[in-house]
């Protein structure tokens, strides 16, 4: 039975038994048919639907490995796993305090017939600060003596004034077996002294330390308020971006956004080194005429500028470090608007990498001008910011004289295993750490150096991780990184505050420029478009620039290349394909230079040039049916053509190597309803039964089945970005439920031998 302009078709030739039966067997088959495909559907979607919530960043609780303790006490165990060059263990003179071993274990021992011994270290403090301070003690006398006049001590002055304490605990017992001791003390001054004393003379007393950890009491416990596990197939492209080309100093890489050099592994973000093939090598070009490095390198370089910024609290990554001659990783924070250095920078991890004990072996020799700065075992923290009464060339207030930056050196290679680099950053100082070891501290106050700091650094930052080759401080870079797998390896990195560190960020925005109305633009090529059309700035003395930028586009094979800034009224002239906007709230008729005495925000948002030619679809009909120019793809090529409003097209930038960057995009679809066919109308009785059925129809009308309510499988590809909606699938099972009942009743209801009456 159909229907065909609302007319019951006959059929003689049709006997009624067996035409009931087959109507029947028919509805019950088409129903159950519905019914799972719909389920099936239903929960694939499901399953899609739990893996993507798995997978998503949270802004409140990490899934990962709890803050540490920050401890300001450098080889606090005295095992000499970590060396500092700004404080270690202080001792007096001669041979009666030191350091010994025994049993595996190091520890700190002032010996018996000895006079006023010290072992103490100078650490970093900020007045009005409570810090709590704990150690293994043991104490030690001659038999039938009591320990006399040895103390553990918190002290503020100097080695030379042991009298003024914060705190003390005197010991006047026997302890035989280490014992964990613990004071607590307030600061008063931007220093202090912690360790064991004693006093007297011909004091046959022994006192040891171990273990010695000094942590500030904080004001309430710090929480993560953003991290990146880096899971997944992809870089989060909502939080990263690429830099591309040649960008800084001397170096001798090129950074590329190939997957070859950029990807995610078993939940790690890898930035591999690889040789860059011989053709497209060049002399670096800002050192023309100076002596320039070949770039010889591919590798990877990420950012957040413009996607997300950090003011302030605890910035921090769990890593594992290349190494090799001139592997120069780096972990850092910059601001976003003023020129270098007055934006501000923060290098949170550096390290430059030392020739491999193989390839020391086979004659690869370290650079002699970096003498021992090529390690593989010292890592630096450094700010960077303008200081105008400097000798330094480039105004850098970090240098002449050189005290600010701190380095650590580890015991073992940063490349034997992961570790935590991070930095812990107040409006009054930042304090660069290692596995919660704190081995330099950077106060914003108490000269015109430090406030010229203050100005530069607090202010929003966004994030960088690159690995760069060599340079003018790492020295030459080694031939043999490309061959020799050299990756920087990153599990996590993770953003959390206190209480304290919140409220001053928020104090900062209030009187932040905010940017309001930024939104993704999707145009045609050879369109004029107003990108600053609905954009607005709260602020009477601000405006907004504008420019765009190619890194999507960017050719990893070219030559000399960086990203192109372009202009507004350049637009028309695009290629298809994917762009950044970049808009800058700014002060009118300030230049930004040197000092920075405005505030300005910086933002980023997507341009999508679609092909001149429309792109036009047919409705009902599937997305493959669709023609996508060349590095264009439909991420769901079964989609159905009029389900939705946009849909994913996955974008490949110029390489062509196969290993070239993709990136999600969706873009707009111009829908066309089908052709009816005007001859379905004309048709006779006579005609054959399988011409009833139109394939091609337009519109499908049977008495029992209304098909405008859409039963449409739509297909969520794993890696597309967007959740698949649940509800239209939900009400699909249920009207394929409605069919069968409906349909089913109709039959068994009506007369057993005469089902029809025709």
């Amino acid at each position: 039975m159909f229907l065909k302009n609302n007319k019951l078709i006959h059929r003689k030739s049709i006997k009624k038994n067996f035409f009931g039966y087959s109507v029947k067997k028919f509805s019950i088959i088409l129903a159950s048919i519905l019914i799972l495909t719909n389920t099936t559907s239903l929960l694939m979607n499901s399953n899609v639907i739990f893996a993507k919530e798995k997978s998503v960043r949270s802004e409140n609780n990490s899934a990962i490995e709890p803050l540490q303790s920050l401890n300001k006490i450098i080889n606090g165990d005295f095992e000499n796993n970590h060396i500092s060059e700004k404080q270690n263990w202080l001792y007096k003179a001669g041979e009666k305090s030191k350091i010994i071993s025994e049993n595996d274990n190091s520890y700190g021992k002032i010996e018996s017939d000895s006079n006023d011994e010290y072992i103490l270290q100078s650490i970093p403090t900020i007045s009005g600060k409570t810090y709590k301070v704990s150690a293994d003690i043991k104490v030690n006398a001659p038999e039938g003596e009591s320990p006399s006049k040895v103390f553990l001590v918190a002290m503020k002055g100097s080695l030379e004034n042991t009298v003024n304490n914060y705190q003390q605990i005197e010991f006047s017992t026997k302890i035989n077996e280490w014992q964990k001791n613990e004071l607590e003390f307030v600061a008063d001054t931007s220093q202090a002294l912690i360790g064991i004393v004693k006093k007297g003379t011909n004091n046959k007393t022994e006192i040891s330390i171990d273990n010695v950890v000094v942590t500030e009491n904080e004001s309430s416990n710090s929480k993560v308020i953003w991290y990146d596990e880096f899971s997944g197939n992809d870089l989060d492209q909502t939080t990263w971006r690429y830099e591309l080309g040649s960008l800084r100093g001397n170096e001798q890489q090129h950074y590329v956004s190939s997957k070859e050099n950029v990807f995610l592994r078993d939940d790690n973000l890898v930035l591999k080194i690889t040789d860059r093939p011989k053709e497209y090598q060049y002399d670096n070009p800002r050192w023309i005429g100076r002596n320039p490095r070949k770039i010889i390198y591919n590798s990877g370089d990420i950012c957040t500028m413009g996607k997300k910024e950090f003011l302030y609290g605890r910035i921090e990554m769990k890593a594992k470090l290349p190494k090799g001659k001139g592997a120069f990783p780096a972990f850092w924070t910059l601001g976003n608007v003023y020129p270098w250095p007055s934006n501000g920078e923060l290098d949170i991890l550096e390290m430059i990498g030392a020739p491999t004990d193989e390839r020391l072996k086979s004659g690869e020799k370290p650079a002699t001008k970096t003498g021992d700065q090529q390690s593989n075992k010292i890592l630096y923290g450094t700010p960077h910011f303008y200081y105008a009464n400097t000798n330094d060339p480039d105004k850098d207030g970090s240098y002449a004289p050189y005290v600010l930056g701190g380095n650590i050196s580890l015991a073992n290679d940063l490349n034997d295993d992961y570790h935590i680099f991070g930095i812990n950053w107040t409006p009054e100082r930042v304090e660069w750490y290692i596995d919660g070891v704190i081995y330099n501290t950077m106060y914003l106050f108490g000269d015109q150096r430090l406030e010229a700091a203050a100005k530069c650094i607090n202010s929003p930052q966004h994030l960088k991780i690159n690995l760069a080759a060599g340079g003018n401080w790492a020295g030459d870079a080694g031939t043999h990184l490309g061959e020799d797998n050299t990756e920087f390896v990153i599990d996590w990195v993770r953003w959390a505050q206190t209480d304290e560190q919140e409220q001053a960020m928020n104090e900062y925005y209030k009187t932040q420029p905010v940017i309001s109305g930024i939104r993704d633009f999707t145009i045609t090529e050879g369109s004029d478009a107003n990108l600053l059309d609905g954009i607005t700035v709260d602020k009477d003395n601000y405006y907004i620039d504008c420019t765009i930028d190619n890194e999507y586009m960017f050719d990893n094979l070219s030559d000399v290349q960086k990203i192109e800034s372009i202009s507004m009224n350049e637009v028309n002239t695009l290629s298809p394909g994917v762009y950044n906007i970049n808009y800058k709230a700014q002060p009118k008729g300030i230049v930004l230079e040197e000092t920075p005495t405005h505030k300005v925000t910086y933002k980023s948002s997507t341009l999508i040039v679609l092909p001149k030619e429309e792109l036009v679809g047919v409705k009902g009909d599937s997305l493959s049916s669709v023609e996508l120019p060349n590095g264009w793809e439909w991420q769901n090529k079964d989609l159905i053509i009029g389900s939705q409003e946009t849909y994913p097209v996955i974008f490949r930038n110029l390489e062509g190597t196969g290993n070239e960057r993709t990136t999600i995009i969706n873009i707009p679809l111009s829908v066309v309803d089908k052709e009816i066919d005007n001859n379905a109308d004309n048709e006779t009785d006579e005609e054959p039964i399988d011409k009833n059925i139109d394939n091609n129809e337009a519109k499908n009308e049977q008495q029992n089945i209304d098909t405008n309510s859409n039963i449409t499988e739509v297909n969520v590809d794993k890696d597309n970005n967007t959740l698949p909606k649940t509800g239209g699938q939900n009400s699909n099972l249920l009207f394929a439920a409605a069919i069968f009942l409906i349909v089913s009743s109709l039959v068994f209801l009506m007369p057993k031998k005469k089902i029809f009456k025709i």
